[in-house]
């Protein structure tokens, strides 16, 4: 155990190196490394404790987790680490732009971005006053087995980049306003992700901009502050939303790291995977709105984190309530290859950093783009791909035609560099009266 334990502090020191050097680029994978290592820290409370057991009680017996168990799980996380950084480092050295070219700004001079925000202002009223009239006496087990979460909520989701684009205005006030709706859902539904579509995209733009602006130390240290109350902020949110689910108050998906090693163990006695199940959900999300349109039957798969509850709890298969277990991308990766699912490491990165690469070039683009980004990324880290590419069934298509249609062709505008940046930003200040 005493190689485990160092192997678990070097993981999660990795993780701290790979974010802070992220950030330092002004690159987005720093919010994957975040939650890496987040739930990196927790594995090491798992790793002290070692083993334990988990009653399942939907048929009323107990898995055994084994310290052997544990010590696989710790190898596991390690590897999948290294071959997602070093195919992120790959990507990125071969796509990447350098961080000069990265802007978090747009110009509120700009027409089409003013067309672009009145629609987006629409959809926000307009969505969230239905998604309202909708919901209204439904709670998180309705919105989970999607009651009322058509068109209202498609509206309201892809009204998500009006926060976005008034963050990097610099409007803060309308940013904050806009993300009011997505708060109110969140508590009156008790779901967390509504954040990730508004507080925390605006969250991480804050935090570019405290970045950028941090030219002294004293500045710096201001900055840091600053951010410190805005992280804050989101924790104390998800407390509150975790009080009122009935659960303890406590740090979100704290005990997810767990899981991990429930569900290794509960596949190793199983001797069952379920192979390309969760990148068959995550691509049919999708093409879900060309399916419709061409008439052609959506395939009924089983979510994996669905049979993962089957795994932790016994829920019985077609039981009528819906209970849904996501344990970390570790863990999908496992049930569904066993020791080749670290395979989707190098799947992931594809995709994120490759999506990363083409979303920094073009400041409309990251404005449009960076809640779908943020809502992908954590819902493939918690292990879940399924929901990962839930919001491009509609929203996303539906944003994006907005800029599309509003924009044209200068949604491809390429930013200065950022000493132009700084210079016009200084010129303006002191032009300010």
């Amino acid at each position: 155990m005493q190689i485990e334990f160092f192997i678990a502090i070097a993981n999660l020191l990795f993780c701290l190196q790979r974010l802070l050097s992220t950030f330092r680029s002004g690159r987005l994978s720093a919010v994957v490394w975040a939650l890496a290592a987040y739930f990196s820290f927790f594995f090491i409370f798992v790793l002290v404790d070692g083993p334990f057991s988990k009653h399942r009680g939907f048929t009323n017996d107990t898995l055994f987790v084994k310290q052997e168990t544990i010590d696989f799980t710790c190898y596991y996380i390690a590897t999948f680490h290294l071959i997602f950084a070093f195919t992120e480092w790959a990507v990125w050295k071969l796509l990447g732009i350098p961080a000069s070219r990265v802007t978090w700004e747009l110009p509120r001079s700009q027409k089409h971005l003013s067309s672009t925000l009145g629609v987006l202002l629409a959809f926000l009223c307009i969505g969230g006053s239905w998604y309202w009239w909708k919901m209204q006496g439904l709670g998180y087990q309705d919105y989970v087995e999607g009651t009322g979460s058509n068109w209202p909520q498609v509206f309201l989701w892809a009204s998500s980049p009006f926060i976005t684009i008034s963050m990097m205005q610099r409007r803060y006030w309308a940013g904050a306003l806009a993300g009011i709706p997505f708060i109110l859902f969140a508590i009156m539904l008790n779901v967390r992700s509504f954040a990730l579509l508004s507080l925390v995209p605006a969250v991480i733009i804050g935090l570019f901009h405290m970045w950028q602006e941090s030219g002294t130390n004293g500045y710096l240290v201001s900055r840091l502050i600053k951010a410190s109350f805005l992280l804050l902020g989101l924790f104390l949110l998800s407390a509150a939303i975790m009080q009122q689910k009935g659960a303890h108050i406590g740090l979100p998906d704290s005990d997810m790291a767990y899981g991990v090693p429930i569900i290794v163990e509960a596949v190793q006695q199983a001797k069952h995977y379920t192979e390309f199940n969760s990148l068959e959900i995550y691509g049919l999300n999708l093409i879900n709105p060309f399916l419709k349109l061409f008439g052609l039957e959506r395939p009924h798969l089983i979510d994996t984190p669905v049979y993962m509850a089957s795994l932790i709890d016994g829920v019985p298969k077609d039981w009528p309530v819906y209970f849904h277990y996501p344990t970390l991308w570790y863990s999908d990766a496992y049930i569904s290859f066993g020791i080749a699912g670290l395979v989707l490491a190098t799947l992931w990165a594809l995709i994120l950093t490759g999506w990363e690469a083409f979303m920094l070039r073009y400041p409309t683009m990251i404005a449009l783009m960076l809640p779908y980004y943020v809502w992908h990324a954590y819902m493939l880290v918690r292990g879940a791909p399924g929901i990962a590419s839930v919001p491009f069934s509609y929203a996303f298509y539906v944003s994006a035609l907005v800029f599309l249609l509003s924009g044209g062709r200068r949604i491809w505008a390429t930013p200065p560099t950022r000493a132009a940046q700084n210079s016009r930003f200084s010129e303006t200040l002191q032009s300010t009266p």
